[in-house]
């Protein structure tokens, strides 16, 4: 009798193991794959056409892509890119304009999907040398000589002066007006207001509700908003893409910790706000999310049949 139980003993914590496994497994999330295929092409004087391979997600759907590019090569864990530009929808290239002459630009993407996953590393980067600016064309109008005068005979007293001819009037020239220069925005949009961190479902879903006024879009021309977060002393993150149009989100949070937030609206010109912030901590965190539901219950049912079988025996 004994011996039998004993060898149900293995068995029974081996399905509790294998459960709670399982379970954890089905939280995790899968970010979407590495972009592949990044090409750039010289397309102007100072003018970079960046193009790549569609990317894929197996949990949701690619909403856009994350350029990052400078004139430093990131090829070490903590380098970053000197600047991003937010590429949104299936667009599978854009291009660059204004970079400075005479330097070599580096460029990297990755993907974005529906549930706010990134790319877990950058794409091969590539690299455009930007040539010198080139000189502009300047025309010297050739000096004018002196022709030597003449020498006329003086007509004697017995000869008549030529008539002399009126001189011709040469019709004024006007130039043609110069064309007005375009008027370039460089007004950065107003930030969100009244932004506020819900904590009510904090101790139950170990997470938190983030609300405001998005921005008051006095010029017409915003185009999106960026979520950044920071931890502790730590740095800000690199930030992804909310739309313009969002002005209430769900954000998981830790335990224990100390966070600060920020929105930065965006306008058409690449302009950015300040960007409005809130900061907030996690010290009523529960010790156990909604993760831990399933496989505590789980581990209970088990444990249950174990002790029945065990009265049984």
């Amino acid at each position: 009798m004994n011996i039998k139980l004993l060898a149900k003993i293995p068995r029974n914590f081996l399905i509790f193991a294998l459960s709670i496994g399982v379970c954890g497994m089905a939280f995790a999330a899968t970010p979407p794959s590495q972009v592949t295929g990044v090409k750039a092409e010289l397309v102007g004087d100072n003018s970079v056409l960046l193009s790549w391979d569609e990317a894929t997600s197996e949990e949701g759907v690619i909403t856009g892509y994350r350029i990052y590019y400078g004139t430093h090569s990131v090829q070490k864990e903590g380098e970053v890119y000197d600047d991003e530009i937010q590429v949104t929808g299936d667009r599978t290239s854009y291009p660059i304009e204004n970079l400075d002459y005479g330097k070599t630009y580096y460029f990297a993407v990755t993907a974005e999907d529906d549930e706010l996953n990134q790319s877990l590393n950058y794409s091969e980067e590539v690299s455009v040398e930007i040539p010198a600016k080139p000189e502009e064309e300047t025309t010297t109008e050739p000096e004018e000589t002196e022709t030597p005068a003449q020498e006329t005979e003086q007509p004697t007293a017995t000869t008549q002066q030529p008539e002399q001819a009126e001189p011709q009037q040469i019709p004024e020239t006007t130039e043609p007006e110069k064309p007005a220069a375009p008027v370039i925005d460089i007004t950065a949009p107003v930030d969100a207001t009244n932004l506020v961190v819900d904590k009510s479902d904090l101790k139950d879903h170990s997470t938190v509700t983030i609300r405001w006024k998005k921005s008051a879009d006095l010029d017409g021309d915003v185009t999106d908003q960026m979520f950044f977060v920071k931890k502790g002393n730590g740095n800000w993150d690199n930030g992804y893409s909310i739309g313009k149009d969002l002005e209430e989100m769900v954000f998981d949070v830790q335990k224990n910790k100390d966070y600060q937030i920020k929105i930065v609206t965006l306008d058409k010109d690449g302009n950015r706000s300040n960007g409005a912030t809130a900061t907030f901590s996690t010290e009523t965190l529960a010790t156990s999310g909604p993760g831990m539901i399933i496989p505590f219950a789980i581990a209970a049912i088990v444990m249950f049949f174990f002790l029945s079988f065990k009265r049984r025996s």
